[in-house]
């Protein structure tokens, strides 16, 4: 099982960090934002122009949207956390 966190600050990232659930960094680990559905929808495509997306921690790299989407495409279960 992968959890993938999207929750709308840090928090859920840390709890899973805590507890030694999350394994690698990805796109919404530690953004501010209340809606994910069009960065989805889009296949991230829009995810750097998106004005609602705050990044306290500076951007995240392509590379985590990489890892996301390579985890959409496996065949290992998901759950996304909010």
């Amino acid at each position: 099982m992968i959890y993938v966190p999207i929750g709308s600050d840090c928090t859920v990232a840390r709890i899973l960090k805590a507890t030694g659930v999350r394994t690698q960094s990805l796109p919404f680990d530690w953004l501010v934002s209340y809606t994910y559905a069009n960065t989805f929808r889009h296949n991230f495509t829009d995810f750097e122009t998106r004005t609602d997306l705050l990044a306290p921690h500076g951007l995240p790299p392509e590379r985590r949207l990489d890892r996301l989407r390579n985890i959409l495409d496996g065949t290992e279960p998901v759950t996304f956390i909010r």
